[in-house]
């Protein structure tokens, strides 16, 4: 990614980008189960909320207690986001970035739909995006064909987060 001013974040050892002059306002993630790095950057940073598509997927096992949620967040679907049309959340996304009119968007990567609508909406609106990503290029067999399409993705974002050397490599 370009003009990019590494930070550290809270108490941990996670290198993130940030906007000089625009505070983060609005995270979309695929389901809950960030709730504590989220709650430890809230104890730091109150101007954001989260909303997350639904509160689980059938791929994991794991059940979130959302009393245990400390930051604003809003949940798009109950239960397993497998459960769903796409296209349900990418209507929602819609909606909600219309209802909140965020500066930034804090995106959980870009493999949903509702991460592609977003991003549109953010470049109409002409709202910065940061895109959080943990792929790198061992996790799958690459076709060339997706990989032209992500990569239009990844350049059409602002400023990228990214889990290690592999991950940065990668992107």
């Amino acid at each position: 990614f370009r003009n990019i001013r590494p930070l550290k974040c809270c108490q941990h050892n996670l290198q993130i980008s940030s906007f000089r002059t625009s505070p983060l306002r609005l995270l979309i993630y695929r389901k809950t189960h960030y709730l504590i790095v989220f709650n430890e950057f809230y104890k730091h940073h109150q101007n954001f909320k989260v909303i997350h598509l639904a509160e689980t997927e059938k791929i994991r096992d794991w059940k979130i207690d959302l009393s245990d949620i400390k930051y604003p967040y809003e949940v798009l679907g109950k239960g397993s986001i497998d459960n769903y049309n796409k296209f349900y959340f990418a209507k929602k996304i819609w909606d909600k970035l219309d209802q909140e009119k965020p500066n930034v968007i804090y995106l959980g990567g870009y493999f949903h739909i509702s991460f592609w609508v977003a991003l549109l909406w953010a470049k109409i609106h002409r709202v910065k995006t940061i895109l959080e990503m943990d792929s790198n290029k061992f996790d799958h067999v690459r076709i060339d064909w997706k990989e032209f399409i992500k990569k239009q993705f990844v350049k059409n974002c602002d400023v990228g987060l990214s889990y290690g050397e592999l991950s940065k490599s990668y992107f």
